[in-house]
């Protein structure tokens, strides 16, 4: 016998909340994290509420987030917001609490949406119940929630579903059919991607409609027009605007893109059946053609699962099963990398998906369990109620920071570009922290992160999708300036030399014929090399000399020598690239340098000993006058340069 209404409301307001809290137990209080919460917090909070309208490089369209973040920071936000990234301000980390427990609570309401949902559908109280409970506490929500920057999927998901139940409303009310306009664009505002929820409409239409009207001419084309001009509307501008970060398909071609989905949808299934093996990042390997085994053996276990959960379900529900199916797979179809952008697989893709998928199963599981007693019945859905509570707290413990998620990712996808490039940096900024003018030197350590970090840099090379978040001399440059900063000069020298220019990289020009800024999407910007990244590895080859030529024990001659070598170098990344403030820096140390040298350590000491320093400390302020006072480079020489003329 079934609970009465009022009481399963209880106890779904009770159990809905539960789920989140466990989502958010170890990471309630984490900062923001170092990607992308920043720059959206920003964008959201600063400025004209009228910005949150604009059409930004890099960032859809995604008016109605901006606006909640500014609702968020309205409420509790600090007075001042830090020039610094937030996550090095107490009360800025307080905020990130505040806005990471509303992302929760909005979910929540999601949550609730899809149990009246699917209880309105006809699921059954059971079912409905169960796919609300897994899909608000999966742990592959805790990427759309714990993240602050997917404020943006947890709202889409929100006015989404919505959208979803006022579809469910008497026909007869001349309210619903704004209604659901106005929730749909809501969701559309939230983020471009919750066109997926576009075919659900219409399988609401198809699959559950009435007989009379299934199959009636024109009636759900009429009845989707409104959201069809929205969408069409929305995506226009998102294309448009976003058009940049648009990278090659995995494979290259739509073909291979549309194969590699076969392969990506399947892990999604698996992972939502299973979350045993989530990750922050995705290492995606393209299916290039027919005879790669994987397309079918993926098309098979796709086939398999959704057919056999509509043959097994009750014949009264198996258009609940067609319906989750649509769901599944047309809210995955504006992240299906048709039009690819760099990150090909993401738990935050799933997101809306996952409650299709999630009701497809359970009614087919329901039905294949149908003649078992009730409470035989019952028990698989307790059991992975409570797996996934057991799982999803397990996960929470790796959002306390974007650190540990990178790491995460690096060592479970370790072909994952983004993921192992991003782990390598942080090992890299460790390291200095041994160093021996560092806070806590350590010899032996900065040694074992230095090999680590070189690891995680050559690693990424080799990386499917590396091409989507970097170009070659970009990361040698990388593991040149690690070295360089471990002490190992020589080492550093020697992996750039043969990439002086590269070899097999097209040099991109920065300005167009017009003299304006060219502004690359990611098919080109990686592909090649700017004059602005060799300038860079010209300079850092003269960092590598100035560093070695101030090393104890070097003969004059040997000193001189190398500081010579490094003003050539330095010359030629001006030359390559006149605002290369780097090389100007770096050609400054040299010259006082230099000055040192003659100062006081020439055995047989010139006459015109002091005329020489002088001369030398000149060039060096002179070159130094070449670099803006508001540029990053002179800022840094300020703290590096802060000696006294070796003339005084």
């Amino acid at each position: 016998m079934e609970k009465p209404l009022y009481e399963r409301t209880v106890t779904m307001l009770l159990a809905l909340p539960f789920m989140a809290a466990l989502m958010l137990h170890a990471c309630w209080n984490a900062p923001f994290y170092s990607f992308d919460d920043d720059d959206h917090i920003r964008l959201g909070v600063m400025g004209p509420w009228t910005d949150s309208f604009k059409d930004r490089l890099e960032i859809p369209l995604m008016p109605a987030t901006f606006l909640s973040y500014r609702l968020d920071y309205a409420f509790f936000g600090p007075k001042v917001i830090p020039r610094s990234a937030p996550s090095q301000s107490a009360e800025w980390r307080s905020f990130a609490t505040a806005v990471r427990v509303i992302n929760a609570f909005y979910h929540v309401l999601a949550g609730a949406v899809l149990w009246v949902l699917l209880c309105r559908l006809g699921a059954g109280a059971g079912i409905a119940a169960l796919v609300a409970l897994v899909w608000t506490g999966h742990p592959m929500a805790c990427e759309s929630v714990c993240w602050i920057s997917e404020r943006k999927n947890v709202l889409a998901a929100l006015f989404g579903f919505l959208a979803l139940l006022a579809w469910t409303f008497n026909r007869s009310r001349i309210w619903r059919w704004p209604l659901i306009w106005m929730l749909y664009g809501m969701a559309m505002l939230s983020k471009p991607s919750a066109i997926g929820l576009l075919p659900v409409l219409a399988a609401l239409e198809i699959f559950l409609g009435s007989p009379q009207e299934r199959f009636s001419k024109f009636t759900l084309l009429k009845r989707l027009s409104i959201p069809i001009l929205i969408t069409l509307a929305i995506a226009h501008v998102t294309i448009h605007g976003h058009e940049l970060e648009l990278v090659d398909p995995p494979g290259g071609s739509l073909r291979t893109a549309i194969l590699t989905d076969f392969v990506i949808f399947t892990r999604y299934v698996l992972n939502i059946i299973m979350p045993l093996n989530l990750s922050f990042f995705y290492a995606v390997e393209p299916a290039i053609s027919l005879a790669d085994y994987r397309v079918w053996l993926c098309g098979a276990l796709l086939a398999i699962l959704f057919t056999g959960a509509y043959f097994d379900a009750e014949k009264v529900k198996q258009p609940l099963v067609l319906l989750g199916t649509v769901w599944f797979f047309g809210a995955l179809g504006p992240v299906s990398n048709l039009l690819a952008i760099p990150y090909w697989m993401q738990d935050r893709y799933a997101y809306l998906a996952a409650a299709g998928a999630l009701l497809a199963f359970a009614v087919g599981v329901q039905g294949a369990l149908r003649h078992l007693p009730p409470a035989a019945r019952a028990l698989p859905g307790y059991a992975f109620v409570l797996l996934i509570g057991i799982l999803v707290a397990r996960r929470s413990e790796l959002f306390k920071s974007s650190d540990t998620l990178y790491f995460d990712a690096a060592n479970r996808q370790p072909k994952a570009g983004f993921a192992r490039l991003n782990t390598g940096k942080i090992l890299a900024h460790r390291l200095v922290r041994h160093l021996p003018d560092g806070t806590e030197p350590n010899a032996e350590l900065a040694q074992t992160f230095t090999h680590a970090a070189m690891i995680e840099f050559e690693s990424a090379q080799s990386c499917p999708d590396i091409q989507n978040f970097s170009d070659p001399l970009s990361i040698k440059s990388m593991e040149a300036g690690l070295l360089i900063t471990s002490g190992h000069f020589d080492e550093a020298r020697q992996l750039l030399k043969d990439w002086l220019p590269p070899a097999n990289m097209p040099l991109l020009p920065e300005k167009g014929p017009d003299g304006a800024p060219i502004n690359y999407n990611r098919r080109t910007q990686f592909s090649g090399y700017t004059s602005n990244n060799l300038a860079h590895a010209w300079s850092l080859m003269a960092e590598a000399n100035l560093r070695k030529s101030a090393m104890p024990g070097l003969a004059y001659t040997e000193r001189q020598a190398l500081c010579e070598q490094a003003l050539k170098e330095t010359d030629k990344s001006i030359q390559i690239h006149l605002n290369d403030y780097e090389a100007y820096i770096v050609k400054a140390r040299v010259l006082m340098q230099q000055a040192g040298l003659e100062n006081g350590e020439i055995e047989h000491e010139p006459a015109n000993k002091l005329e020489i320093v002088r001369q030398k400390w000149g060039e060096a302020m002179s070159v130094l006058k070449a670099v803006p006072a508001s540029s990053y480079f002179y800022s840094q020489a300020q703290k590096g340069l802060a000696v006294r003329s070796p003339v005084e």
